[in-house]
Order: C-alpha cells, then sequence, then structure tokens
C-alpha cells in the first residue's frame, strides 16, 4: 500500500509540475506574442488560437484532474494511518498475552522443587 501512494502522489506532483510549466510557458509565449504584434502590428490567428487552447484546454483539464485525485491522495492516507492503528492495537494485544503467559510460567511451582 505505502508504494502505491508513494507513486500516487508522484502523479500528482508530476501533474502540478506540468501545471507550473504550462502557465509559466503560457505566459512566455504571451510576451513574445505581444512583442511579434507591436514589431508587425498583427500576428498570425493561429498564433492566438493555440495560446487560447492552451489557456482553455490543457490548463484546465490538468486543474481538473488535480481536483480528482487530491482527495485520493488523502483517502490513502487515512487507509494506511487506519491500518497502522490496527497493527499496534493487534501488537499490543499479543504483547500482554505473551507477558501474561510469561507470568504464568514464572509463577507455577517447580515439580523439581520439594
Amino acid at each position: 500500500m505505502p508504494q502505491k501512494n508513494l507513486d500516487y502522489a508522484r502523479c500528482l506532483q508530476d501533474l502540478e509540475a506540468h501545471h507550473t510549466a504550462i502557465t509559466t510557458n503560457i505566459s512566455n509565449y504571451t510576451t513574445c506574442l505581444e512583442k511579434i504584434t507591436a514589431i508587425g502590428g498583427d500576428s498570425p490567428k493561429f498564433w492566438q488560437d493555440f495560446l487560447n487552447r492552451a489557456e482553455n484546454q490543457w490548463q484546465q483539464q490538468i486543474q481538473t484532474y488535480l481536483k480528482y485525485l487530491t482527495p485520493g491522495q488523502n483517502f490513502f492516507e487515512q487507509m494506511i494511518e487506519t491500518i497502522r492503528g490496527i497493527v499496534e492495537v493487534e501488537q499490543a494485544k499479543r504483547d500482554r498475552t505473551s507477558t501474561k503467559s510469561s507470568d504464568c510460567r514464572s509463577h507455577k511451582p517447580s515439580s523439581d522443587r520439594q
């Protein structure tokens, strides 16, 4: 289970890194497009269309993925904590049983003693 949690967290980090990269690239692209427009007066329509698509489709899609997947990471963390709690309780029960057994053995009269 912890390996899946790590993989899940890594995927979320990758999505966030992609989101940051797209945001940065959009900003840089916009700056370059503005400079080109300032020099030539107009830029080809498909350059602006590409920018619009990057902003509207790719960035929003990654945000959607993050909104869906982030609660899943919390679920994995809660599940792992629950399993840890169960293991601790079981270990405490075994320790208690083991202590009682050893106490009983140490208090039994030995047949060799007479």
